[in-house]
């Protein structure tokens, strides 16, 4: 996980797990407990998701993930850990805010049980699972690019995460790169035809 992630209160160990299911891609961590739970949801596809890749390393302070989808694009997320400034003490020096789990748990509920669980709507009448897990907490997708590609099937970052390689129907590979400026450009194009 990110710095930022273990700092806001995820175990150093956490696994972590991005799926595709339909149009979009979820992503599983594990809490103290060794659960998994949905950390975050990536939209944003019009189409299938065919291929998902989560980049290697977390110096960035945020992970990468990017997917392949039918409609045509590669499209590249940035997942953050959302966090909460410190608030001055009357002495002037920051304190830190309250216990981040604490903050993200919603406010508690009497469990219904039987027929009214099953009709209480929600979940589909089953509890929220994550909401007393100790070390699990939502985190924000961000879309961060969309790249045009003529139907991609597979998405691979390089082993340093700075390029992004995709391959398509038309037997071409393409490597991507973000530039100085934030958006991503085709750095290259290797076509086995030509």
């Amino acid at each position: 996980p990110a710095p930022s992630a273990v700092l806001a209160g995820l175990d150093r160990k956490s696994l972590s797990l991005a799926v595709a299911v339909g149009d979009s891609v979820k992503v599983f961590r594990t809490d103290k407990d060794r659960k998994f739970y949905v950390a975050a949801t990536l939209e944003g596809a019009k189409g299938l998701v065919r291929d998902v890749s989560w980049a290697n390393g977390s110096m960035r302070g945020f992970d990468l993930i990017a997917t392949a989808d039918k409609d045509g694009f590669l499209r590249v997320y940035e997942i953050h850990t959302p966090t909460f400034p410190a608030r001055p003490t009357p002495t002037g020096s920051p304190k830190p805010e309250k216990d981040f789990r604490a903050m993200q748990s919603p406010p508690s509920r009497v469990a219904r049980s039987g027929i009214g669980a099953g009709l209480a709507g929600g979940a589909r009448g089953r509890r929220d699972e994550n909401a007393d897990s100790p070390g699990a907490f939502r985190q924000e997708s961000k879309l961060v690019a969309e790249l045009a590609m003529n139907a991609p099937w597979r998405v691979q970052w390089s082993p340093t995460a700075d390029l992004l390689t995709a391959t398509g129907d038309d037997g071409a590979l393409r490597i991507w790169k973000k530039a100085v400026d934030g958006r991503w450009l085709e750095a290259a194009e290797v076509d086995p035809m030509a």
